[in-house]
């Protein structure tokens, strides 16, 4: 009998039963889906028609009222094989040693940047107030008349 077994978006066609080469046992099916599917065994959770399969590795599939054509659902972990690898291993390890005084940096730089940004945005006013204190110096008689409209409304 044939069923459809679906880990994530992939699925794959599973022969079940009592015949020679087809899988007959939980256990069978869990070691089958592990090697093609790349998923640890222990981590994993095979679902049938919203019931979770549970047991000993021993347990039929046929006690488990398999139909023609029945979809089941698998849920894991990816295998740990990563975990194991000295290159991977390595790559994690400098990651946390760097990663934090790298996330630093990048706070400051970008605090900078705003601060730069900001005070650009600012230096249109600066280079008015400059310019207009300088007009004011160069001609006394405006700077009578417009020293307290300047003390109110421009230097506060």
């Amino acid at each position: 009998m044939l069923i459809k077994v679906s880990v994530g978006s992939k699925s794959l066609p599973v022969e079940i039963g009592s015949e020679e080469g087809s899988i007959s046992t939980l256990g069978e099916l869990r070691n089958h889906v592990s090697e093609q599917m790349d998923i640890d065994p222990a981590c994993m959770k095979i679902i049938h028609r919203g019931k979770t399969l549970a047991g000993d590795d021993s347990v039929s599939l046929l006690d488990l009222n398999f139909k023609e054509n029945d979809k089941v659902l698998v849920m894991g972990k990816v295998s740990t094989a990563l975990k194991d690898d000295p290159g991977f291993s390595a790559l994690v390890k400098y990651e946390k040693a760097n990663l934090v005084a790298l996330q630093r940096q990048h706070e400051e730089i970008e605090k900078d940047l705003s601060s730069l940004e900001l005070n650009f945005l600012d230096g249109n006013r600066v280079w008015f107030l400059d310019n207009l204190r300088s007009y004011l110096d160069e001609d006394p008689a405006v700077r009578e008349g417009s020293s307290v409209l300047l003390s109110d409304h421009l230097f506060l």
